[in-house]
C-alpha cells in the first residue's frame, strides 16, 4: 500500500504503478472491510486491481460487485476454518493433547506428544528446587546465566521465563489450553506445586 500511495523508486526516480496483480482476489485480504478499504485506497491513487485466476473487469460496477462477493465469501471461509480449528484444538486439549506451536523448555514433540529432554529436565528441577527453597526469580535467572545455561532458543534467562516454568502446570503432567486444565498424556518433570506468592 505504501507503493500504491507513493510509487516505486527506480533508477533514482519515483515511478507510479498502474495496477496491482494477485493470484486470486481473496489473496489481497481475508476481511471484507479491509478489502474494501484497500480497493478504495487504490481507486483514490488511480491504481487498478487485477486477478490472474478471475478474469473480471474490476473497473466496472459489475466487476466491483463480483469482487465484493468474493471477498465476503473469503471472510466467511476464513471464519469457518478458524472455528473448526478452535473446536479441534479444544477437543484435543480435553483429551490431554498438546496444542502448542513448539515444545516448551524441558520437552520436545515426538509423534504429536511431549517427550522429556533429560538435560533440560535437570535444569527445570533445579529451577523448581531453588524456588521451593525461597530463591527469587531474579536470583534464579542470574544463576542460570552465570552458569552459562541458555534457554531453549540459546538466549539468556529472564524473571518472566523462570516464572513460566515454576507456575506452568505442564511440568507437573497437566496441560493448560485457554481455560482448560487436564491431565496430559506426557510425563511430568516435577511434582512440586508452588504456593501463590508475590513475584520478586
Amino acid at each position: 500500500m505504501d507503493v500504491v500511495r507513493n510509487g516505486l523508486i527506480a533508477d533514482g526516480r519515483t515511478v507510479r504503478i498502474s495496477v496491482v496483480v494477485v493470484a486470486k482476489f481473496d489473496r489481497l485480504n481475508r476481511n471484507l472491510y479491509d478489502f474494501l478499504a484497500t480497493l478504495r485506497e487504490m481507486e483514490l491513487n488511480k491504481v487498478d486491481f487485477a486477478s490472474v485466476d478471475e478474469t473480471v473487469d474490476t473497473r466496472g460496477p459489475l466487476g466491483r460487485f463480483f469482487m465484493q462477493m468474493i471477498a465476503a465469501i473469503a471472510e466467511l471461509e476464513s471464519g469457518m476454518i478458524g472455528e473448526r480449528v478452535g473446536h479441534g484444538m479444544t477437543q484435543k486439549a480435553l483429551k490431554g493433547g498438546f496444542n502448542g506451536m513448539s515444545a516448551p523448555y524441558g520437552y520436545k514433540v515426538r509423534a504429536g506428544r511431549l517427550a522429556i529432554i533429560k538435560r533440560e529436565a535437570v535444569v527445570v528441577r533445579r529451577i523448581c528446587g531453588w524456588r521451593r527453597g525461597g530463591r527469587s526469580l531474579r536470583w534464579i535467572a542470574d544463576r542460570l546465566n552465570q552458569d552459562g545455561i541458555p534457554t531453549k532458543k540459546g538466549k539468556k534467562w529472564t524473571k518472566r521465563q523462570i516464572h513460566r516454568i515454576v507456575h506452568n502446570p505442564l511440568y507437573r503432567g497437566s496441560l493448560h489450553w485457554l481455560d482448560i486444565v487436564t491431565p496430559g498424556s506426557h510425563p511430568a518433570i516435577v511434582t512440586w506445586t508452588p504456593r501463590k506468592r508475590r513475584r520478586r
